[in-house]
């Protein structure tokens, strides 16, 4: 039918050792990001109000880098939870 609870493998996301080489990794390739464009580069979005927002381009990609370091944080949380 089913396996025993015995048998079941521990959550590799729980490892911490892993959730902080990921966070370095992510954070290098912030560090890269940020000094390899160029600071001046701006993107206009319109805003509600019909006037244009000024976005830095540089602060694009530290943005969903932020989100990923968010999203591999939640998960060793969920797996330590889990692992109680």
């Amino acid at each position: 039918m089913g396996k025993p609870v015995d048998d079941f493998k521990p959550n590799p996301a729980a490892g911490t050792r892993r959730m902080l080489f990921s966070l370095a990794l992510i954070a290098a390739l912030g560090l890269l990001a940020w000094f390899t464009m160029d600071a001046g580069a701006v993107l206009h979005i319109p805003g509600p109000s019909g006037r244009y927002i000024a976005v830095p381009v540089r602060v694009i990609p530290i943005v969903f880098l932020a989100l990923f370091a968010f999203r591999i944080w939640m998960a060793n949380m969920r797996a330590k939870l889990e692992k109680k």
